[in-house]
This record gives C-alpha cells, structure tokens and sequence, in this order.
C-alpha cells in the first residue's frame, strides 16, 4: 500500500510541476519591458499624398514631400506628435494634412495625438483642414503603422485613407515613412 501512494505522489508533483504540453522553456520567459520614453525625439522621412478619389492633385496623381516630427512618448505609450516642417501636398491653399500649415507659418503646429501598444503598433488621429467648393471644412486623419527595426535603425512607417471633400468624391492616400533622429538614439 505504501508504494502505490509513494507513485501515485510523484506523479502528481511531476504533472504539477511541468509544462503543459507543447511549451517551451522559452514561453516562460518574461519579454523585456519596452522603453516608451526611448521613442521620443525628432523624426524625419517622407510623405506620399496618392490620389484614390475624383480629385485631382497634379499630373502624376501623386505628391510627396521631406516632413519632420518631434515625437513626445510617455512611459505608458500615450504618443504627441508635432510637425515642425512644411507639409506641402498640393493646393496650399485648399488643403492642410495635419496642421502643417501652422508649422510652415511659424504658428504652433497642431498635435498629433495617439498611442504606441508593447508590440509597436502606432494608432495617431491627426488634425486636417480643406477647402470644398469654397467651404471650409475640418477633418481627422487617423493613421495606423508600426515601428521597426532596420539595420539599426528605428523606422516610423504609417498609412490612412481619408476623404478629404466627400461630396466632390476627393480621396487620398496618405504615407508617412520616418526614421529616429541618430541624435535620439545616442541619448539610450
């Protein structure tokens, strides 16, 4: 009698203590904390505006410009970003993809406001202004992108689709391809 409750607790303490089948000693491990506040500091790319809708923006159906943004990322991940360069898409006159015209004119540039998740999937809501058969009209752009690592370098690479005159059938591809500021990167 002895020896079958002798078996029957090793058993038990076995069963207990190993993993469940098909995990890995790997799986146990806790993956490093991310560094939110490492994210913050200056970066720079390009922007592509890409004609989907009825509207014309010039010949080639595409606009691209050099953009700046100063990032500001707290411990938690809530994400601020600010252009401090010209965003010049197209019509200056009739359309502003996210406050970039307070940037170029010396005004403070409109914030960019979103969040950073643990697996660097970036949600930002940007503001935007147009000018549709001679209204004004005040939009949001909510871009969706991730951060990625590339050769030692951190790459920002964001995308929207937004309706800039709806009534006019004006739609337009927006892509953000920004990379960390070395000087930020120094500073870790």
């Amino acid at each position: 009698m002895k020896a079958r409750n002798a078996t029957w607790a090793f058993c038990t303490l076995a069963v207990a203590g190993s993993p469940h089948p098909g995990a890995s000693a790997q799986s146990a491990e806790v993956a490093p904390a991310l560094d939110y506040l490492s994210l913050s500091g200056v970066w720079t790319g390009n922007m592509s505006v890409l004609q989907r809708g009825k509207c014309s923006m010039n010949r080639s159906g595409r606009s691209d410009a050099r953009v700046k943004f100063r990032l500001s990322v707290d411990e938690n991940g809530a994400l601020v970003a600010r252009p401090e360069s010209s965003l010049l898409v197209t019509n200056a006159g009739a359309l502003d993809l996210g406050g970039s015209r307070a940037a170029s004119s010396g005004l403070p540039a409109k914030p960019w406001m979103g969040r950073v998740s643990p697996d660097l999937v970036v949600k930002l809501q940007a503001p935007g202004a147009a000018v549709c058969q001679r209204q004004p009209r005040e939009f949001s752009v909510a871009y969706v992108g991730a951060i990625i690592e590339k050769a030692g370098r951190r790459q920002l690479a964001l995308a929207a689709n937004v309706a800039i005159c709806p009534d006019m059938a004006c739609s337009f591809r927006i892509e953000l391809d920004l990379r960390q500021s070395s000087d930020a990167r120094r500073k870790e």
